[in-house]
């Protein structure tokens, strides 16, 4: 499948317990915000400024992110829930060492 625009093609995965040392989302957070895998990525869009210019997704394939649960298009790819995801979404890219988890905050 290719994805088309500024789409991102995401496979979501669910949050996790919280563990020490980790990044920690509040419950109410975690509602808004889903982590996911990045499956494809569009061809990117035309500049706003321009005809020519091809601005391109910052995500690569294999990136994980978290983005807003409420925005794109839910589908089944092979039996697989997934979701097309516009840049603008995404509000971060996790490094290989971080764990996003689900859990309370604690004030300091």
């Amino acid at each position: 499948m290719k994805v088309y625009g500024g789409l991102i093609l995401v496979q979501p995965e669910p949050f996790y317990e919280q563990k020490r040392g980790s990044i920690i989302i509040p419950h109410n957070a975690a509602k808004k915000f889903t982590r996911g895998t990045v499956v494809e990525v569009g061809m990117g869009v035309v500049a706003e400024c321009s005809t020519v210019e091809v601005v391109h997704p910052r995500v690569e394939v294999g990136d994980r992110i978290i983005y807003y649960h409420d925005h794109g298009i839910p589908i089944m790819n092979k039996g697989v829930e997934m979701k097309f995801v516009p840049e603008s979404a995404i509000v971060a890219i996790l490094e290989p060492d971080d764990e996003i988890d689900e859990g309370e905050t604690t004030d300091a």
